[in-house]
């Protein structure tokens, strides 16, 4: 339920229908705090009235569960989520499930919740710390990655606006120690409620674990039992892969000039993405041979991510040449800046991309939408996968550490198959190799 309190009264919405009640006839002192419990008595005795006599659902169970919760929360001074817990109800209310999977439902509920109290391990007043105090020391410690280099720019950025909005909802005062199995679970259901997309809520989750084992580690909470548990996981399907046809590389070839056109010849030749073309150094570069090995910068630092060669085509190399700042990096704005990258300053995250606006203009003329730079690297290893000897080197071509033993066997090719392969790339694409 919903407190106005401008009007000291609780406000329920039922199947499009509002429903209110004063604390006067609930005979409460006018106070959210003194009037709550009598509040959801009322609505409970409200809405067996509306419903009218029905057979018992074990889904009713759930529903009980989750209003202890709400209980629990509004006491425990955790607003947001109450709220949330109140919206839940009246989902569950609403839905009709066959009495078998509802029983299910209740039964496997039963078995996992425990009630917030027995959960609790570490008493408030002896640590003093809050939701709030946590995560700024979280993030401090990730701040501290990044000037080390050990962390993106970009990754702490994603770390503190998903920890921004976690500590928004617990509330930033709330007792580090009411962080357990009860609240895992309600923001585990806070996510699925708030998000469509699988994949965003797999990155809320997996971030808000890894902050609750940085805490734990700090022997500031137990580890909540569940927090490994595969009912709280969100399963991500896999993407379908997008790409250009042969016939909008064209194009794009066509309507690009200067730099923005060796961008895309760098994406389709050497898989190339735009951290990779701004971070090209002149030591990456054999420029008599036309050759550029290296490994990707994103993957750089690890052990087994391969170095490839790629040997450049014809157009390819002409244009590196001709736009060679004659120092690092190798191509660079006509201001002398760097076609992309991030920094950290004073704690503030800031990324610039010149490359992906160039490439949009480009898009724009062709009337293509819907893809961006990321995808010529996409593009290229897909018709790669599509020969029947060159297939095998996908992996290799992206630059990619090995994942089977079969792909390890063949994670390095001879320089003249590779060599081969990235020729027979450039034909697809109408392109000579140099």
């Amino acid at each position: 339920m919903t407190w106005e309190g401008t009007k000291n009264r609780w406000r329920k919405m039922f199947k499009g229908a509002t429903y209110t009640v004063s604390c006067k006839e609930l005979g409460t002192p006018a106070t959210k705090e003194d009037s709550y419990r009598a509040a959801n008595q009322w609505w409970q005795r409200k809405h067996a009235e509306l419903q009218g006599y029905r057979p018992t659902n074990p889904l009713d169970k759930i529903i009980d569960i989750h209003r202890y919760w709400q209980d629990w929360a509004t006491t425990n001074q955790m607003p947001g989520i109450a709220d949330s817990e109140e919206n839940l109800i009246d989902l569950l209310q609403r839905i009709d499930l066959p009495q078998d999977i509802a029983r299910r439902m209740a039964e496997a509920m039963e078995r996992t919740m425990n009630e917030p109290e027995k959960v609790e391990t570490v008493e408030t007043d002896e640590t003093g710390e809050t939701i709030g105090s946590c995560v700024t020391h979280w993030l401090g410690t990730l701040r501290s990655r990044v000037e080390f280099k050990k962390l993106s720019p970009h990754r702490y950025s994603s770390y503190d606006n998903i920890m921004a909005r976690f500590r928004r909802w617990a509330g930033e005062d709330t007792p580090i120690t009411k962080l357990n199995e009860k609240m895992f679970a309600m923001y585990y259901l806070n996510l699925g409620e708030s998000y469509q997309s699988d994949a965003t809520r797999n990155t809320h989750l997996t971030t808000i674990n890894t902050f609750i084992k940085h805490v734990y580690s700090r022997r500031l909470i137990e580890l909540p039992r569940n927090l490994s548990s595969p009912g709280y996981r969100f399963s991500i399907a896999a993407q379908t892969i997008t790409t250009f046809t042969i016939e909008q590389i064209s194009q794009l070839l066509e309507k690009a000039e200067c730099q923005p056109k060796l961008h895309i010849l760098l994406g389709l030749n050497c898989g190339m993405g735009a951290g990779d073309i701004a971070a090209l150094s002149q030591d990456d570069v054999e420029w008599t041979t036309g050759v550029i090995t290296r490994k990707r910068s994103k993957t750089r630092k690890h052990k087994n991510t391969p170095t490839v060669s790629y040997r450049l085509w014809t157009p390819t190399l002409a244009l590196l040449r001709e736009f060679n700042s004659g120092e690092n990096p190798v191509l660079q704005t006509k201001t002398g800046g760097a076609w992309a990258g991030s920094e950290m300053t004073d704690g503030v995250f800031h990324k610039t991309n010149q490359l992906a606006h160039a490439f949009g203009r480009i898009m724009n003329a062709c009337g293509i939408a819907g893809l961006s730079h990321y995808n010529l690297r996409k593009t290229s290893a897909t018709l790669l996968e599509t020969h029947e000897t060159y297939g095998r080197l996908v992996t290799h071509f992206l630059g990619h550490a090995p994942q089977s033993m079969a792909s390890k066997h063949y994670a390095a090719p001879s320089p003249e198959l590779f060599d081969k392969a990235i020729a027979w790339l450039g034909d697809q694409y109408g392109l000579t190799q140099g």
